[in-house]
């Protein structure tokens, strides 16, 4: 919400940002939020403490109509919410259903660049998390939407006449049974990088497919599996 991608959209200048990114991190944090499950409820330990479901929303929604298609008897069908998705089945003719993963080149508002790679699923949910959409610039700095915890940072932000680096993390898409846990995991790696989020992958056996790429837009896109994706997407 402070850096401009809540519901407000406020203009904020760049030294109001971060001086109040600074205050506001001490705020933040699951552990300041309590849980129960039985009955269902949540209690703050701070009261000023909001929750921002947008991480997983559109994976728990796209969870939520195969659920429904499937109490109504399909077992053949395809959810797409907002790039998230969620396969069952086949397609006509006994075929896989064929997602294709957008390349994550950073241009205008709305831009599509084609896909790469395209894969086959069946009986899974996909989600990919990224940069290359959702930024804004404040005062000739680009930020990302997606904001480092640990820091209260976005984890991009090029200024104006930096270097920048040669190469940088651009998407991650993660495979799993639900979308919505596939749709947290994907921002989670993202946020951890590529050789953390790498690593936590293989750890846990999450398959995962990172995506790099160079500031120069003609340059290949460099892919990073986990261990388990090639595994998951041939079956």
């Amino acid at each position: 919400e402070l850096w401009g991608f809540g519901a407000s959209r406020n203009p904020v200048s760049a030294e109001e940002l971060e001086r109040r990114s600074v205050e506001l991190k001490a705020r933040i944090g699951f552990e300041k939020l309590e849980v129960r499950l039985d009955p269902p409820g949540l209690k703050k330990s701070d009261p000023a403490l909001t929750i921002n479901l947008s991480a997983i929303a559109k994976g728990y929604a796209a969870d939520r109509v195969a659920e429904l298609l499937e109490q109504r008897g399909m077992k053949n069908f395809l959810v797409e919410i907002g790039g998230e998705v969620r396969c069952m089945g086949v397609k006509s003719g006994d075929r896989p259903w064929k997602m294709g993963i957008q390349k994550p080149l950073i241009g205008l508002p709305g831009e599509f660049h084609g896909v790469e790679p395209v894969i086959e699923l069946r009986d899974l949910g996909m989600a990919t998390s990224g940069d290359y959409q959702n930024y804004r610039d404040v005062a000739g700095v680009r930020y990302s939407h997606l904001v480092d915890p640990r820091t209260g940072f976005p984890l991009e932000k090029i200024e104006p006449g930096r270097p920048t680096p040669v190469e940088r993390l651009a998407s991650v898409t993660v495979l799993a049974p639900a979308c919505a846990r596939a749709d947290a995991l994907a921002t989670a790696l993202f946020v951890l990088g590529e050789e953390d989020g790498l690593k936590l992958a293989n750890e846990k056996e999450i398959p995962a497919l990172f995506i790099l790429r160079k500031e120069d837009k003609n340059q290949t896109l460099r892919q990073a599996p986990s261990k388990t994706w090639q595994k998951t997407v041939n079956n």
